[in-house]
């Protein structure tokens, strides 16, 4: 997740650009992957769709 965090941009179901954040020490509490801590940024950022592989590499990532 990197020393600052983690923040996604992506373009939700309706269109809009939405974005969410985690402090860095968030998915490593959880004790979640890669793969988690980004489907969990999603709902964060209000994404209600199904989360496949595809839609994944239209994410906007930053650490």
């Amino acid at each position: 997740v990197g020393i600052h965090g983690i923040r996604i941009e992506f373009i939700n179901e309706k269109g809009v650009k939405r974005t969410a954040t985690y402090l860095p020490e968030v998915a490593k509490e959880q004790d979640w992957d890669q793969i988690q801590t980004i489907d969990s940024l999603l709902r964060k950022g209000g994404f209600k769709a199904p989360i496949t592989n595809d839609f994944r590499k239209t994410i906007k990532l930053t650490r």
